[in-house]
């Protein structure tokens, strides 16, 4: 499951699957929350989170770390669902302020 912080499902977050050595990787996006990335063989993945449209939301990684090298590594056997990665994405902060001529 795909959510805010809030948990609230989000659609459209694009999932993705890869092996340490990207040999494998294998995506789709997220419907109402839910999701499934099939056609994987038995290995261990690491899963990303992203806001591929609009960047309202920020990347992650499983398990709620933001780079690649800190993810949660997730065992997959071929045939079988791996259920439980879930992730709940939060938002970007921002920087404002004023341009002044000199």
């Amino acid at each position: 499951m795909v959510t805010d912080e809030s948990a609230n499902p989000l659609t459209d977050m694009f999932v993705v699957a890869c092996t340490t050595d990207d040999s494998v990787c294998k995506s789709t996006f997220s419907g109402a929350g839910a999701y499934t990335v099939g056609g994987l063989p038995t290995g261990e993945y690491i899963v990303e989170f992203s806001d591929p449209f609009s960047s309202y939301y920020l990347n992650e990684f499983y398990d709620d770390v933001t780079d690649w090298g800190s993810a949660t590594l997730v065992k997959v056997t071929a045939g079988a669902d791996t259920p439980g990665i879930n992730a709940a994405l939060g938002r970007p902060g921002s920087i404002s302020g004023t341009v002044t001529g000199v």
